[in-house]
């Protein structure tokens, strides 16, 4: 759970975004637990894409190995439907980087989280 990450800075505009997480830099496999509401806390809009298609949405990404894995809840405290799918464009390029493209569904302002198509992923 990564909603109280923010906690204790008083101007979040002040502080570096921590909408991309990056599991590259340990060597060793390591497993990351996100939820709807770590990407409603911590995405930036059209922090990625901006296109058209993108536009008003929230977003983060994570990079990772092979050795890595995220855990994408499906829980979400106010109505308990915000569920994870995958678009159906699985892959998009960020800056150079290939990853597979998720996004939460039943969510106005709409989420989009990124992940190298390399980090194995589970929904739980």
């Amino acid at each position: 759970d990564m909603s109280t990450l923010y906690d204790g800075i008083s101007d979040i505009a002040d502080c570096a975004a921590v909408n991309q997480i990056d599991m590259l830099t340990d060597t060793k496999a390591q497993t990351l637990n996100i939820s709807v509401q770590d990407v409603l806390a911590l995405g930036v809009g059209e922090s990625f894409l901006s296109s058209e298609k993108h536009a008003g949405k929230i977003q983060m990404r994570i990079d990772g190995d092979d050795k890595d894995h995220v855990k994408l809840s499906n829980e979400f405290e106010a109505s308990g439907n915000a569920l994870w799918t995958v678009n159906q464009e699985t892959t998009v390029s960020l800056e150079g980087i290939s990853g597979e493209y998720f996004q939460a569904t039943n969510i106005a302002s709409g989420l989009e989280l990124f992940i190298k198509k390399e980090v194995q992923i589970s929904i739980v």
